[in-house]
This record gives C-alpha cells, structure tokens and sequence, in this order.
C-alpha cells in the first residue's frame, strides 16, 4: 500500500511535508510529485520570466518566491542564458565549456542586476518556516546558499538534495568536494546516494559508451538518524514528533527504508511518541518496502509507481 494510502502515516502526518525546491525551473520532479497531495512546495525562482509561470501553476498552500538566494544581501547579477536551464550567478566558463558539445547553450544573452538575499534572513523575518527538506539546483551558488542558512538549516531541515560540480562550469564556482565537506561537518549530514553525469568530447562524441568524463552529480544527504533524537530536543514533543513522521516520510520517497526503520528503533524515539504509535509506523514502513520503489533520481530501479 502507497503511504499516499496509509491510515497510520497520514494520522501521525499533522501537516504537510514541506519541500523547498531552491532554483525551481520546471517544477517538482519525481519522487516527490509522485506524492503531490502530502507535499507542500516553497520554490525559489530568480528568473522573472519563470518565475510569472510557476506562480500561475501554484497549488494549495504553495508559494513561489522572486529570490536569488545567496551567502549574503546584496545586488547580484544574474547571467540568462541561451538554454535558460544555464543561467547563473556566476559566469560560465568557456575555456572549459569549449571542450564539449553544445557550448552555445551556456552563452549569456543579458544580464539583470536583482536582489540576492540568504536563508537565514528570510528565516529570521518568519517569511519562511517549519520548511523539511531542501533540493538545491542553481548552477554554481550552491555553496554560497548553505553559507547564508546556518540557522535554517541546523534548526528545520532533514535532509539536503544538492547538484554540485566536478569540473568549473562556471568561473570561480565551489565544486563538489567543499560542498560535501560543508554538509558532512558544517551540518552533520550523512550522504546518502548520489548520481553522476558524464559529458564526452567534441572529438568522440558519437562512438564508443555513453560514458564521458565525470562533470556534476545530484547528492542526497539525510541527517544521522543515530544523532536525530539529540537533534530533535530543540523541539517541543509534539514538534519533535511530526520531524521523526517527517524524516521518515522522506526516506522512503527515496527508498530508504533501512533509515525509517532505524529511526524509529532508537530508544528515544520510542519513548517520545509511545509505543503504540511507534510500532504502527514500523508496520507501515515494512509493508511499504514489499514493493520495488523508485529511489534516486536516475537509480536504474524499475519503479512500482509509475
């Protein structure tokens, strides 16, 4: 049975997922739109042309908000590119771009000057709150954006969906191994999966595998689910419930049952939301797993639910 279905998640569920999709062109993607109706998305789009049609596509307690977000507040430039999907606060990087097909997509067409802004300031002024999860896709500024959100982050967020590069696409931009250093240590989060995309040469572009050089990855990180109940006694009981059903929820969109289930088998989680309700859960993690799920963007599992 789908937890979109699930008597036991959707009582202990006393509100909404919240999933903050930070550089939203293009909306949700899978496995999260699978479970549209216990999702509530808070996207963040700068491009003012996407942003107008994101806003018009909002559902129930959505919101889209017009930022671009950064480490600190600022007047930002934001580069538009050709292929829109491109386009950055930081300026592509053609000497390497050069080596690959389809380097026009990355050139700039104009420029807008726009207002940049942090996490944590828009979390100290309450415009956002009691957010779960963040998906991270901005072309380069990635690092800058966990640096303007410590509070955020440490005080509300179970876990981290993030693109990050090997290789400079863009001039000056962090790369995968300070990022994933940044989140391990900075936040004490685990990584969880991750999935790579390769680019082959100009030269050999139609011959051979589909395998190139290794450019960027989408990485998953959760918080340790041993740590998750120190973290949780920032909470009031009620609170730190809903995070644990939360944390849960997430982990098996991604196909981590393990994690719900270990989660819920530390002795303070017990304890916090009682046995009965403890044992339910676990019940509906296992029978959840008794199906093939769709995991990682791009896993190669076959899903059940599509």
């Amino acid at each position: 049975m789908s937890l979109c279905k699930d008597k036991h998640f959707r009582d202990a569920m006393n509100r909404n997922f919240i999933f903050c999709d930070i550089g939203a062109r293009w909306g949700i993607e899978e496995p999260w739109k699978y479970y549209r109706n216990l999702i509530d998305v808070i996207s963040f789009e700068p491009d003012q042309e996407e942003f107008a049609e994101l806003d018009q596509k909002i559902e129930g307690q959505d919101r889209v908000l017009p930022y671009a977000l950064s480490n600190e507040i600022h007047k930002a430039t934001l580069n538009l590119t050709k292929n829109r999907g491109c386009s950055s606060l930081y300026e592509p990087n053609h000497t390497f771009l050069h080596r690959f097909p389809d380097e026009e997509r990355f050139t700039v067409e104009k420029k807008e000057v726009i207002d940049a802004t942090t996490l944590d300031n828009l979390y100290h002024q309450s415009i956002i709150r009691e957010l779960d999860f963040l998906k991270i896709d901005v072309q380069g500024s990635e690092l800058d954006i966990l640096h303007g959100g410590r509070d955020f982050i440490n005080d509300n967020i179970l876990g981290i969906q993030i693109e990050a590069e090997f290789k400079q696409l863009y001039k000056s931009q962090p790369l995968f191994a300070e990022i994933d250093s940044d989140i391990r240590e900075k936040f004490n989060f685990e990584l969880f999966d991750i999935k790579k995309y390769y680019w082959k040469y100009k030269e050999g572009q139609y011959i051979g595998s589909s395998k190139g050089q290794v450019i960027f990855a989408d990485a998953l990180y959760f918080r340790d689910p041993y740590e998750f109940p120190k973290w949780c006694d920032r909470f009031s009981d009620t609170e730190a419930i809903t995070k644990i059903v939360m944390a849960c929820f997430m982990s098996i969109l991604y196909g981590y049952h393990d994690y719900a289930l270990c989660l819920l088998n530390q002795q303070a989680v017990i304890k916090r939301m009682g046995i009965e309700i403890n044992n339910a859960l676990k019940f509906s993690v296992r029978r959840d797993a008794q199906s093939i799920r769709y995991l990682f963007k791009g896993s190669g599992k076959i899903s059940s639910l599509f």
